[in-house]
């Protein structure tokens, strides 16, 4: 007695595809993976990397505003409204700034201003056309890039990082650790 075998195609059922930043949590946390992203839960006491996060948006909202218009000011303007809105925000929903960084707090619109003046000095090489800013990938875990543009060699993703403190030695540094890292590569392949 034989037995056939029927060779069968395996259904690969990709599941949900988290972003970089989502799977690096897990990674550090699941408990608290679960409960920031699954149940919403933010820290009541915003710490120094809360503050962070909100200057990161106002830059973001900055870089939108150049890329879409090349307007200096507006730019500027959309850094510093983001930043003033997203504060408000949290502390209507009774977040509180955390004594050691009530100053950081205080200069967050200046220092987002500070991050979009440095980032409108920098000229995208000529051969490159922007074709999205801001794009939100939702089949990839809603990673959003900062810019996509088109090059000679094919698609491509321009992502800003920004930071409060750095010499050209943790400049360096940083741009070595990220240009090998999973985030970029998790935006190139979602993008391309």
């Amino acid at each position: 007695m034989t037995r056939e075998v029927v060779a069968q195609p395996i259904e690969r059922s990709m599941s949900r595809i988290y972003s970089p930043t989502q799977t690096q949590s897990w990674l550090d946390d699941p408990l608290k993976w679960y409960l920031s992203y699954k149940e919403g839960w933010r820290p009541r006491v915003l710490d120094k990397p809360a503050i962070a996060r909100v200057i990161g948006a106002g830059v973001a909202a900055g870089a939108a505003a150049w890329y879409k218009s090349a307007d200096h000011l507006g730019a500027i303007k959309a850094a510093r409204e983001v930043v003033g809105a997203e504060l408000a925000d949290l502390h209507g929903l009774g977040h509180v700034v955390a004594p050691a960084v009530e100053d950081l707090a205080g200069r967050a619109p200046g220092l987002a201003e500070q991050g979009v003046v440095k980032l409108t000095q920098f000229t995208l090489p000529s051969t490159w056309e922007i074709v999205d800013v801001e794009r939100t990938l939702p089949e990839h875990g809603r990673a959003r890039i900062d810019l996509g543009v088109r090059t000679p060699h094919g698609p491509g993703v321009w992502d800003v990082k920004c930071t409060l403190t750095s010499d050209d030695w943790k400049t360096f540094l940083a741009r070595t650790e990220y240009e090998a890292s999973w985030q970029l590569l998790h935006y190139v392949w979602g993008y391309g």
